[in-house]
């Protein structure tokens, strides 16, 4: 009897499998050593995600660093924000990002990146706190507005879909960071976010458009400081 082959109709799976075609990463993949060399960022909302230990905080300050020399170099002053201890970093709460943001304006010498570690944690996609909801739906304006303003705001998340689906639908890059098997070395996987399949589960698949090959952040930074999500 002729066995029937079995077709997978779940977009997620069908995409994960493009995602990871070895020779659509070979033509996508950049490998960094030392120096940086001159990319094009657009200024917007770029969310780590992976799991513990996946490196999604060292792959975003390893990126921040790229931007800050990029920027540095061509004479622009870059002000640092996190909710976590860094040096030369303006410090931030919850209570204080939304108001931070809408402070900044448009300055044509300065460029302005935020931090964000476990925003999840301060936003999660579930809440029906109506404050919250409220404080959610005015950072999704100022999100949908920060390339007027030279700004980056860069954060993590352990998973894409527990983040409040108004601020993942401004995220302008999504990036899956794992460590390599063979190198040991940190990959990062920049999906469009326009590109992306999310369920309800929270499951999602896209299919990169570049990946960065990289070391560790030159910034020392505490592993263990615990993200508050006090006021």
């Amino acid at each position: 009897m002729r066995q029937q082959s079995v077709i997978n109709l779940d977009p997620i799976d069908v995409q994960r499998s493009r995602q990871d075609s070895v020779l659509s990463r070979f033509f996508k993949t950049r490998h960094f050593k030392g120096k940086g060399g001159s990319y094009s960022e657009p200024y917007g909302h770029y969310l780590f995600c992976g799991r513990q230990g996946a490196g999604k905080t060292v792959s975003m300050i390893w990126f921040y660093e790229l931007l800050r020399d990029k920027y540095s170099k061509k004479g622009y002053d870059v002000v640092l924000y996190a909710n976590f201890h860094l040096k030369n970093c303006v410090y931030i709460k919850k209570s204080t990002f939304l108001k931070s943001i809408q402070s900044v304006e448009f300055d044509s010498s300065k460029v302005h990146i935020y931090l964000i570690d476990e925003i999840q944690s301060w936003y999660p996609k579930d809440t029906r706190d109506k404050l919250l909801l409220k404080e959610i739906d005015d950072l999704t304006g100022e999100f949908s507005q920060l390339r007027k303003r030279n700004i980056y705001v860069l954060s993590t998340a352990q998973v894409y879909g527990r983040v409040n689906k108004n601020l993942r639908e401004q995220c302008l890059f999504m990036i899956d960071n794992r460590r390599s098997r063979l190198t040991r070395r940190y990959v990062s996987d920049f999906i469009d976010g326009d590109d992306i399949l999310c369920d309800t589960l929270g499951r999602w698949s896209g299919i990169p458009s570049k990946i960065y090959v990289h070391g560790l952040p030159k910034l020392a930074f505490d592993t263990h400081e615990r993200v508050s999500n006090s006021l």
